[in-house]
């Protein structure tokens, strides 16, 4: 199945243009995955063609930096290990939610496996994809979490940690009880939705 991206998802994700008013998003999504380390705050100033502080309020509340003050994150792209391993280009990066690992090959046009737990029970999930489409899920049942409202200036808290995967509708279910404004998909579902944020 394709994944088609709706437009409450590509503000989510990926519009920061009408925030922040940088642009080339995948170009800087591309140059952050060539770096073979963390960026320092010059080179990602640079990179982005800001100056040194607009680029460190980006990386602030978009990013992610490390205690030497480098860029290590961005937008839910990470080279810091999390829940979420995401293989592509050739390289093991992680990302701030489940979401994140099924978005990232897409925008990217890259093939990808992804490895996670669910939250529950620390049991393995994985998904492969081709680009734009779901190739295979492990297990078959496995479910996604999404939360509705999310906060642009910290997506990380608002959302991303609370957005996971489980192997199956019985643990999805019990993580629910707690998280009661959250909605639970199957994974399947909810790649074919386009990533929904609103419907």
């Amino acid at each position: 199945m394709d994944l088609k991206l709706n437009p409450a998802t590509k503000k989510a994700f990926l519009d920061i243009d009408s925030v922040d008013g940088f642009t080339d998003v995948i170009h800087l999504f591309n140059k952050f995955m060539e770096s073979s380390g963390p960026l320092t705050m010059k080179d990602f100033a640079e990179l982005m063609g800001k100056e040194g502080h607009e680029a460190l309020k980006f990386a602030q509340n978009k990013g992610e930096i490390n205690t030497k003050g480098e860029l290590v994150g961005l937008l839910g792209l990470s080279i810091v290990p999390t829940n979420h391993e995401l293989t592509m280009a050739g390289r093991k990066f992680y990302t701030w939610c489940a979401a994140d690992s099924l978005i990232f090959p897409a925008i990217l046009g890259e093939d990808a496996v992804i490895h996670s737990k669910d939250p529950m029970t620390g049991e393995s999930i994985e998904i492969r994809v081709k680009n734009d489409r779901l190739l295979d899920i492990s297990p078959k049942e496995a479910m996604i979490s999404w939360v509705d409202e999310i906060n642009e200036d910290d997506i990380r808290c608002s959302m991303c940690n609370r957005v996971h995967f489980f192997t199956t509708a019985a643990t999805a279910a019990n993580w629910h009880e707690n998280n009661k404004d959250a909605r639970i998909f199957k994974v399947e579902d909810y790649y074919a939705s386009g990533i929904s944020t609103n419907g």
